[in-house]
């Protein structure tokens, strides 16, 4: 008996998919939160609680988060590099 995952290739190509499935997934809710975000006055924001500094960012960090989601697809192209693993730490602490 082995130990850990498995290597065969239904295995190798299950993973693969499960990830490629999990990555168009979760830039379809960066689509969709940054489309709500959208709808949302700064005002609206801070009303919630919110700092200025905290609605800014996070309205900033979505809407390039949604260029990375367009680079995706293919519609979009960075002309400067995005640290896109920087623009999500403020959203998950430090990792």
């Amino acid at each position: 008996m082995s130990v850990g995952f498995s290597q065969g290739k239904g295995d190798i190509d299950a993973r693969a998919g499960n990830i490629c499935l999990s990555l168009r997934n979760v830039l379809s809710d960066v689509q969709d939160f940054n489309a709500f975000l959208g709808t949302k006055q700064h005002a609206d924001l801070t009303a919630l609680g919110y700092t200025d500094a905290e609605a800014t960012e996070l309205t900033t960090n979505f809407t390039f988060l949604d260029q990375f989601r367009q680079v995706f697809e293919g519609t979009q192209a960075i002309p400067t590099p995005v640290n896109i693993k920087a623009l999500t730490t403020p959203f998950t602490g430090v990792n």
